[in-house]
């Protein structure tokens, strides 16, 4: 009994937090037989998920982050005359002060000096990175920069949702061992922007938007207007308090992603004066809009016509006046991967996120069904394909949101029912029969036609007929 209690006991010792309050987590079981290798780091262990995998396929990058870690204390040593106990010793003393709040973010047990070592370990490699990657004096001469497949690799590994560390480490870390003489956290969340490139994917006025936003200044970010069709220099700020609140990378990337959120108009976040979501549709009508929206194909058929935008968030899709407005997506290697964490994220997290990146993938995923989808989007502009493969485009919308629910506040609820609307007028219908029944290839077309001319001189004929008979 007495050995049963003391086992108990450490069990229970390892459990700092209520595991809702956790936002760094493994990915569900049925999530991960989808794509496990979406999930899975192939270069670098960040935090305690992959930990076993140090000393094995992963085993590499460990060299290098020790050696980014002595690079770090050795120009504390020489900037600042400390030694290196000295600061080992405050790096120790500011996470065990935050040991509890860190275990917290990990449904996940570990032992304290282990725990520790791994968030030092892994904060400095991290700052470190991030340094490095603003400085060409610095990639010139690290083994790290050398080969862009590793740069690619860290920007994917660092972005996983099971391979996060609390961003608040980080910032902590600043002030005693950090790699700027700045310890304002804001210097770090421009950093990660820079060096993680969060716009890869999305349109090229956001990607030039991101890059301004992070080589820019503090003094200078704030009077800058990041959206500068919808406010001016002079009102547009930056919304510190919400940059303050970052759970870890893939938390800020997905901040970034939505501007407004990060920025302030007159006091208020521009969400509320500027980009307002589309009016809902009626729930009765819309219950499953997964299952309502045709395919770009169909719609075709149905007389919509595609138009890419570039200047607009990349889940601004817009339909009016028989247009379907998307903004431009770029599709290469690292696409599924990007959004699958996001999604896992949105869905896991217990800070009632929004689903917006969810929606999105759910609404393109509707209108893709094959090749033929992907081959007519891409003809438009819409989709920017690097993978050379329509077909493995199309598979990849496919599976992205495979155990993925759609909810009430579905974001494309009044496209959806706008288009379905649309869908259902007589002359487009009787447009998408003719379509599909006899104009599928050109000598169709050219069958099609013909009928028609036959049709049209026999009636001239009728009547030049009895023309010709009234006149007699």
């Amino acid at each position: 009994m007495d050995s049963f209690k003391i086992r108990m006991e450490e069990k229970l010792g390892l459990v700092h937090l209520s595991p809702q309050k956790s936002c760094i987590f493994k990915v569900h079981h049925e999530l991960r037989k989808v794509n496990e290798k979406a999930y899975s780091p192939v270069l670098i262990s960040i935090g305690p998920y992959h930990y076993e995998r140090r000393k094995l396929d992963l085993q590499f990058m460990e060299q290098h982050k020790w050696r980014y870690l002595n690079d770090m204390i050795r120009r504390k040593e020489s900037s600042e005359g400390t030694s290196r106990d000295d600061l080992l010793g405050r790096c120790f003393k500011i996470l065990e002060e935050h040991e509890v709040r860190a275990r917290g973010f990990f449904a996940v047990p570990f032992g304290k000096v282990e725990f520790i070592e791994m968030m030092l370990v892994d904060s400095c490699f991290i700052l470190e990175y991030f340094r490095k990657c603003a400085l060409r004096e610095e990639k010139e001469v690290d083994p790290l920069f050398q080969a862009d497949w590793i740069g690619n690799c860290l920007s994917r590994d660092l972005v996983l949702i099971e391979n996060q560390i609390p961003f608040f480490v980080l910032t902590e870390l600043l002030s005693v061992i950090g790699p700027w003489p700045n310890p304002n956290p804001l210097c770090l969340v421009y950093a990660a922007v820079n060096c993680l490139s969060v716009y890869r994917h999305l349109g090229t006025d956001q990607g030039t938007i991101a890059s301004k936003f992070a080589l820019q200044s503090i003094s200078d970010l704030v009077p800058l207007g990041l959206l500068p069709r919808a406010i001016s220099e002079e009102k547009g700020k930056l919304n510190v308090g919400s940059l303050q609140d970052i759970k870890h990378l893939l938390d800020l990337v997905r901040k970034f992603m939505f501007l407004e959120d990060i920025l302030l108009l007159d006091g208020e976040t521009i969400d509320n004066q500027v980009t307002r979501q589309p009016e809902r549709g009626k729930d009765e009508d819309l219950m499953d809009p997964q299952k309502r929206i045709h395919t770009a194909s169909k719609l075709r058929e149905f007389g919509v016509k595609f138009k890419s935008v570039s200047k607009r968030k990349y889940y601004d899709i817009k339909f009016d006046n028989g247009i379907l407005e998307i903004p431009i997506l770029l599709v290469d290697d690292g696409t599924e991967c990007y959004f699958r964490n996001l999604i896992a994220y949105e869905q896991h997290a217990y800070n009632n996120l929004s689903t917006s990146v969810r929606d999105y993938m759910c609404f393109m995923d509707g209108l893709i069904d094959s090749s033929k989808d992907v081959e007519l989007l891409r003809r438009h502009g819409i989709i920017d394909g690097l993978l050379g493969d329509d077909e493995a485009i199309a598979t990849m919308f496919n599976n992205i949101t495979t155990h993925t629910l759609i909810k009430q506040d579905y974001y494309y609820k009044q496209v959806i029912h706008d288009l379905s609307e649309h869908c259902k007028k007589r002359r487009h219908v009787w447009m998408a029969i003719l379509r599909m029944n006899y104009l599928h290839s050109p000598w169709e077309i050219l069958s099609v036609l013909a009928a028609f001319l036959l049709l049209v001189l026999t009636f001239m004929q009728t009547i030049y007929t009895a023309l010709s008979y009234y006149h007699a």
